[in-house]
């Protein structure tokens, strides 16, 4: 839910307000998740620290075809970002939060926890998929209620 000052903050004309996005990558391949802050500088939010860094992101889509995969690209600041995506042995959840800067520790906004997949890194940049990974082979659960198992339905 958003708050009043968050609600102005986007709606009015002028504001002194800043919108920040934050970006935590959990798993439990890593020692501790990678945090970072689309931002000049790093964020303090909630009694962790986000590292400033550039990044761009696409949250996954709805259509017709289903849901499509978003992207997120970030940039490769620190050698420890690709070290540890080295280590990771399956893909890793992404959070994304936006914050006001003048209140880092209340979250204007959340998105659903995601998949970072299809990982490819370089040396300006690391890329990759984000969505909830397809399950539409996965069998479904079947119920059948019949008078004998479920007596109460046929009162």
């Amino acid at each position: 839910m958003v708050t009043e000052t968050g609600l102005r903050a986007a709606t009015d004309q002028a504001s002194s307000e800043v919108y920040i996005t934050l970006i935590t990558f959990s798993s439990p391949d890593l020692a501790a998740p990678l945090r970072f802050a689309l931002n000049d500088e790093d964020i303090v939010s909630n009694g962790n620290t986000y590292l400033a860094s550039g990044f761009q992101y696409k949250p996954p889509s709805e259509g017709d075809s289903g849901v499509s995969a978003g992207t997120l690209r970030i940039d490769n600041v620190d050698r420890s970002i690709t070290d540890a995506i080295h280590q990771m042995t399956a893909s890793p959840d992404i959070t994304i939060v936006e914050i006001l800067a003048s209140d880092p520790d209340t979250a204007q906004s959340t998105l659903p926890a995601f998949k970072f997949f299809n990982i490819g890194w370089n040396k300006d940049t690391v890329e990759g998929s984000i969505g909830i990974l397809d399950d539409q082979d996965e069998p479904s659960v079947s119920l059948n209620f019949t008078p004998k198992h479920a007596p109460a339905l046929y009162a």
